[in-house]
């Protein structure tokens, strides 16, 4: 097997393997758990996903065009993380808290590295994200089926989620990438594609229960269609479409905003974000914001560095050390987090990788004449965004649990590395390896 092909296979295994913080772990078994161990962090802190991951880079000589600014920005990024590590050991910071602060955006780099290294061209970013797509679509039937089987449909009874809080990520990415390209290529076989998966991804992020995957959807969608070409039938066919929808959409919201039966439950996920919901769950996560705020204004440009904890202001609202260890060490907001460990001088440099990503992958849309590459460049964009949403609302970007999504996130990354210098959407260094 090819090394492109076994990535991405790979990525399918890892995005469909079961582990103990599923909701369905302990009450469903699927044939996901067979590839468990392929994500379970060994005694050396890595997972052989993330081993083979760094076999597969070391072993791989780069072939093709490649947009430099793209891995400049990945280097950068990580000299500015472990710049983070080496100041807060500098001032007293503890070494162990460090591995759970760093490992997400490690693994995202070095996946970013593996995945523009290992794949060449458009077609194997397409198979990459086919690969997502199918794991998109493998959770979200267990999502559903786990909801009818253990719930009886009762929506006042179901969990906190049928699956994991990760999977919002990858829900609208597979979204994402059925989309892009019905699209882009306009064919019956794509269009049947999203007619059939795309309702049953939809119905598992309203059971899967997650705020986070109904503002990353709306995201997802309206840059999808900002980035088709000003001039061409895709951007066509969508305005007659969204002449229906859009009433549709408005008499929707109209009458079901603020009620409560089960099919405005998606508006009952957008009413909840706004002012005037206060749980003690979003106390919690205000208190954590605002101490954090106050510790940026104390090192506004160099941060504390890791290894250090943020202090709270109301101790009132923490989480018992004996439920999370590192609780103090890896706040729910990673944005923030990253801020009051890096500073601005840090997060500057470290996060490079996410507006450079989102500009080269917007370039391939607007300039590439090919639908693959107009696709797949969506799809990065999209991937961006979701990584974004995840790591301001829930510890995308810091935290061992939510590595999914930072390697959902490389994907975007690398797709801004190939196909916008492939496209021509931006000159690339040297088809030689480098």
């Amino acid at each position: 097997m090819r090394k492109e092909r076994l990535l991405a296979f790979l990525f399918f295994l890892t995005l469909i393997a079961d582990v103990p913080t599923l909701a369905y772990y302990n009450d469903l078994w699927t044939p996901g758990r067979l590839v468990e161990w392929l994500v379970v962090r060994l005694p050396v802190k890595l997972s052989p996903f993330e081993i083979i991951l760094i076999i597969m880079l070391a072993t791989t000589r780069r072939r093709g065009p490649i947009a430099k600014p793209m891995v400049t920005a990945i280097y950068v990024s990580l000299a500015s993380l472990f710049w983070a590590a080496a100041y807060g050991l500098a001032r007293g910071g503890l070494v162990l808290p460090m591995y759970t602060q760093m490992i997400c955006w490690i693994v995202s780099m070095i996946t970013a590295m593996t995945v523009l290294t290992v794949c060449s061209t458009a077609a194997d970013l397409y198979r990459i994200n086919t690969a997502i797509l199918y794991g998109a679509i493998w959770r979200a039937c267990i999502a559903n089926s786990f909801y009818i089987m253990s719930h009886d449909w009762d929506w006042t009874r179901r969990p906190a989620c049928m699956t994991s809080h990760e999977d919002s990520a990858l829900f609208v990415i597979g979204l994402a990438v059925l989309i892009s390209r019905a699209i882009e290529f306009g064919s019956k076989q794509y269009i049947r594609q999203l007619v059939i998966w795309g309702p049953v991804i939809v119905m598992a992020i309203q059971v899967n229960n997650r705020r986070l995957a109904w503002a990353s959807l709306v995201m997802a969608l309206i840059s999808i269609y900002f980035l088709l070409p000003t001039r061409g039938r895709a951007l066509r066919t969508v305005n007659r479409a969204l002449k229906v929808v859009i009433p549709i959409v408005a008499i929707y919201v109209t009458v079901g905003w603020g009620r409560s039966e089960k099919i405005f439950a998606p508006l009952q996920s957008f009413s909840s974000m706004g002012a005037g919901t206060v749980d003690k769950s979003t106390l919690a996560r205000d208190n954590e914001n605002v101490s954090m705020i106050t510790m940026i204004q104390d090192a506004p440009l160099l941060g504390t560095g890791f290894g250090h904890e943020w202090i709270e202001l109301d101790s009132s609202y923490t989480v018992p050390l004996t439920a999370f260890p590192f609780y103090h060490y890896s706040p729910h907001d990673s944005i923030m987090a990253l801020l009051t460990f890096m500073g601005g001088f840090g997060f500057a440099g470290l996060w490079a990788v996410v507006p450079v990503s989102i500009f080269l992958n917007a370039r391939t849309c607007r300039n590439s004449l090919r639908p693959d590459e107009r696709s797949i460049a969506a799809a990065g964009v999209v991937q961006c965004i979701a990584f974004v949403n995840q790591a301001f609302g829930d510890m995308g970007g810091v935290g061992v649990p939510h590595i999914m999504v930072a390697t959902l996130f490389s994907v975007g990354i690398a797709s801004a590395a190939r196909v916008s210098a492939s496209s021509g959407a931006r000159p690339y260094s040297s088809s030689r390896a480098t």
